[in-house]
């Protein structure tokens, strides 16, 4: 055997380490992720791309920890990065989409989540989540067609039901926003926000006691849901029950003391590339 070949054998064994090593530090570092400990997560996965700069997998996955962290700059980076690594990856598209929505960057989200449409013609979330940016600004006939393409695409997709409902609610369809609202929580049931939303329209079709019901079942599920309480009472000095709505006011303040409550709906939560399953932390690991 030559010099020459004995170096490339070795090189080899040295190529098979690294790479064991970086897969052992990448797993447990997923595993981090998953139970939330996002410091010891970001460790190892820097580790892994120390050893391994063009390791796909950590790049994203820091790019998912560092959005979930509100890190946002950091995370359109390493999403970017990411889509040089691998440019035909929809998630990736999705991700960045998600981020430069944080960061208000309304136009530069449309064009990203359009090319994970376009590597992904049935990518329901990535429908869902430009329907949201179009919602943000305002363009609701525009985000209802994506809603409605989301739903097609997933019919069990009860985020976009809700999302569709918020917007028909903006467009005062307040019967089509109900219906909507219904059809999330039948698909979720534990679907605080989608009971907090009923509840609103409720309250503005003047029912009163089936908006106090929604509230109720929102604050059940999410206990410390400050605007759940605020809108309940509300309702209740509207039915001229004082008493208790001052008790609720008080405990929506012992509850957070320095929030700032806004009567209104909220939209879904983003998802950093949500998946079936729901799952945010390893849905964009090849």
């Amino acid at each position: 055997m030559t010099n020459s070949q004995n170096t490339q054998l070795l090189q080899g064994d040295r190529d098979d380490k690294a790479s064991a090593q970086s897969r052992q530090l990448f797993e447990k570092g997923v595993a981090l992720h998953r139970k939330g400990y996002f410091t010891e997560a970001e460790a190892l996965y820097d580790q892994v791309l120390q050893i391994q700069p063009q390791h796909f997998d950590a790049i994203s996955l820091l790019g998912i920890l560092s959005a979930q962290t509100m890190d946002y700059q950091r995370a359109e980076e390493l999403f970017k990065e990411a889509i040089v690594i691998d440019p035909g990856n929809a998630d990736s598209y999705n991700n960045l989409g998600l981020v430069l929505h944080e960061l208000k960057a309304f136009d530069s989200a449309l064009e990203s989540y359009g090319k994970a449409i376009a590597l992904r013609p049935d990518y329901a979330e990535a429908y869902n989540n430009r329907g949201n940016v179009l919602q943000e600004v305002r363009a609701f006939n525009a985000a209802l067609e994506n809603y409605d393409k989301a739903i097609a695409l997933q019919p069990d997709f009860a985020v976009a039901y809700y999302n569709r409902g918020l917007v028909l609610h903006e467009l005062k369809k307040l019967d089509l926003a109900l219906a909507n609202y219904d059809k999330a929580i039948a698909l979720k049931s534990d679907y605080a926000e989608a009971y907090y939303n009923r509840g609103n329209v409720l309250h503005e079709l003047k029912e009163l006691n089936g908006a106090l019901q929604s509230y109720d079942r929102a604050i059940s599920i999410k206990p410390d849901y400050v605007k759940a309480f605020h809108n309940r009472g509300i309702v209740l000095k509207e039915l001229e029950e004082l008493d208790p709505a001052l008790q609720i006011y008080e405990k929506a303040i012992a509850i957070k003391a320095d929030c700032e409550i806004l009567y209104g709906p909220i939209r879904a939560p983003h998802k950093f590339c949500p998946d079936k399953r729901g799952s945010s932390i390893i849905a964009n690991v090849k």
